[in-house]
């Protein structure tokens, strides 16, 4: 499949270099869906390598160091091993499974099957609202897992494999719904105050962003209902009330000093994003704005290695890096920035192409309706490709300054693109949370793409049957 697309021609206005490297991306996404990460994301690093001086001219490392660097230099890769460590070490002294025994314990989790499992995804949703979405994530399937063992079930399964689904789902959508500790939207916001002079405050755009989630996140949840239809046997089965006692056991000075250090950096992502929402010109902002969300959980894995307990450290070093990091996610996830980001730049003629193919559209009097729904569905097209980020960023430049051209309203414009910017699920390079889920071993990964599939259109519907309307009717 690769040596296919280097041996076509391009089309559009694709490069030679970018048409050779949408043949590694397609090989990547196609080896991930019949579950293969590894080596193929090992491969698309050296294949990066033959085509780094045509895509980056200005590089003057050695162009396979150049694509080490590219896949393995981001911040991201260091943040996911550092999280899934301390989530590591949260199963590891049982913390993990008192949450499970606490979610158990509820009286609307003992209902019936759907409306344990719908207090499971709303539980991602509501923590991915206020987290960061890798952490979110990562957290979530911790505690989910625990449940899963309890009430006997096996990897493979059905069941589990559409929570584990659902839970990144809802952790994208959730990402979407309020710029609170989410770098994304924060930024996009940016960017339309630097083009129109004007800032956005955060209601404004949570007073969009709720509601268009929640009805987003609600037909995710009809979509698992009707259309996967999970076996629910075991649960049904299961009798919740006796796989837990009434009452919490002690915490021993173990799982106290993990859960205290665990809890501090989550204390300090969270409150990067309450104290730009606050205070944003404080030097208290500045700090956690420069130390970001990653010196926090590297200090936190420091911390369980060096505190000891009877001799022993809280999580050995070794032991977290072994057992806790999915390395053949970590490799895939690595590839991908590489790749979606290499594909951004101009040398590739990628971008051009997409906006050549909108052109039409925008300019040749299309109704605004109409135009709306074509840009809102190139994003999500190119965010299940690249980092969400330079999408989102190059929509913004494009389409703001256009808007009034078009008799479209700056600021809806703007709002829409950033919230259309999350809702892509069906490929591992649409979002880091995709990326980890393909690569779990409670999920399937044609389960995530056919449901991802699902849930993109929804959302898709959802932007231009609603969000449309309510961002019109509420800001012109």
């Amino acid at each position: 499949m690769r040596m296919h697309f280097w041996i076509l021609p391009p089309f559009g206005q694709l490069t030679v270099a970018g048409m050779k490297l949408l043949g590694l991306f397609i090989m990547v996404i196609y080896f991930c869906v019949i579950n293969e990460l590894a080596w193929p994301s090992v491969l698309a690093v050296v294949g990066m390598s033959f085509l780094i001086m045509d895509i980056y001219p200005e590089t003057a490392l050695n162009p396979l160091y150049r694509a080490v660097e590219l896949s393995w230099g981001y911040n991201i890769i260091i943040f996911v091993v550092a999280s899934l460590f301390i989530t590591f070490a949260l199963s590891e002294v049982g913390f993990m499974n008192r949450l499970a025994n606490w979610f158990l314990r509820r009286k609307i989790a003992r209902k019936d099957p759907w409306a344990f499992t719908y207090m499971l995804l709303f539980i991602a949703l509501f923590i991915g609202l206020w987290f960061d979405p890798t952490a979110s994530l990562l957290f979530s399937l911790g505690f989910t897992k625990a449940i899963f063992e309890k009430l006997d079930m096996k990897k493979g399964e059905n069941y589990p494999a559409m929570v584990v689904t659902g839970i990144a789902f809802s952790i994208c959508i959730a990402f979407g719904m309020t710029p609170i500790s989410h770098p994304l939207p924060i930024l996009g916001l940016g960017v339309y105050q630097k083009i129109t002079g004007t800032p956005i405050n955060f209601v404004t755009y949570m007073a969009l962003g709720i509601p268009v989630g929640i009805i987003c996140f609600i037909g995710m949840l009809l979509i698992i209902r009707f259309i996967v239809k999970p076996d629910m046997t075991k649960l049904n089965n299961a009798d919740l009330g006796s796989l837990v006692s009434d009452k919490a056991e002690p915490m021993s000075l173990r799982e106290v000093l993990t859960v205290t250090v665990s809890l501090a950096v989550f204390a300090c992502w969270l409150l990067d994003g309450f104290l730009k929402v606050f205070i944003p010109a404080s030097p208290l902002t500045a700090f956690f704005s420069q130390i970001t969300t990653l010196t926090p959980a590297i200090v936190g894995v420091v911390l369980l290695s060096a505190i000891r307990v009877n001799g022993q450290p809280l999580m050995p070093f070794e032991k977290g890096m072994r057992g806790g990091v999915a390395w053949s996610m970590i490799v895939l996830l690595a590839a991908l920035f590489m790749l979606g980001n290499g594909l951004a730049e101009a040398t590739t003629g990628f971008n051009a192409t997409i906006i050549g193919v909108m052109g039409p559209f925008i300019n040749g009097g299309t109704s605004k309706y109409l135009i709306m729904l074509v840009i809102m569905m190139v994003i999500v097209l190119l965010t299940n490709i690249f980092n969400n980020i330079p999408v989102v960023m190059m929509m913004l430049n494009v389409c703001i300054p256009l808007a009034p051209a078009l008799n479209l309203n700056s600021l809806s414009v703007a709002l829409l693109i950033i919230i259309s910017g999350q809702m892509a699920f069906a490929v591992p390079s649409a979002f880091p949370a995709i990326t980890i889920i393909y690569s779990d071993d409670w999920a399937k990964p044609k389960m995530i793409f056919r449901c991802g599939v699902a849930v993109m259109l929804w959302c898709l519907l959802i932007m231009a049957v609603i969000g449309y309307p309510m961002a019109k009717v509420m800001f012109g």
